[in-house]
């Protein structure tokens, strides 16, 4: 349950400022495992720490959307990288094409379990011929 990192994510409320880039790491971290409206409230407490006034929880915000996979946030990184200096708008460019493309494994994946369903089909469509 994510509700003590969101908790502590949210502006004024953590004892310590620097416990909330550790908050929106840990969401980072979870938010794959999360679904639903539980996981679109870590997407959007995410989303509402890229403005933050703190610098390190903007910085902690970007990497845990990415780290995440949220695909949705790119608008929102897009927006967050004008903000930044050059060399981090390169660095931030660099992490959103990636996560703009996916995952690019499950996608080598998929597409060889099809080439060897294909192969399977043909084969088995072979022993049939041979056999019948």
């Amino acid at each position: 349950a994510p509700a003590p990192l969101l908790a502590a994510l949210a502006p004024g409320a953590a004892p310590s400022w620097s416990v909330r880039p550790h908050a929106a790491g840990a969401l980072g971290a979870l938010y794959r495992q999360l679904e639903g409206r539980t996981q679109e409230r870590v997407r959007e407490a995410l989303i509402d720490a890229l403005r933050d006034d703190v610098p390190r929880v903007r910085a902690a915000a970007s990497a845990a959307l990415v780290a995440g996979k949220a695909r949705e946030a790119l608008p929102a990184l897009a927006a967050y990288r004008k903000t930044l200096p050059q060399q981090e708008q390169v660095r931030l460019d660099r992490q959103t094409k990636a996560l703009a493309r996916g995952d690019g494994g499950l996608r080598d994946a998929e597409t060889r379990i099809e080439k060897l369903e294909d192969q399977l089909r043909r084969l088995t469509d072979q022993v049939r011929k041979q056999g019948g």
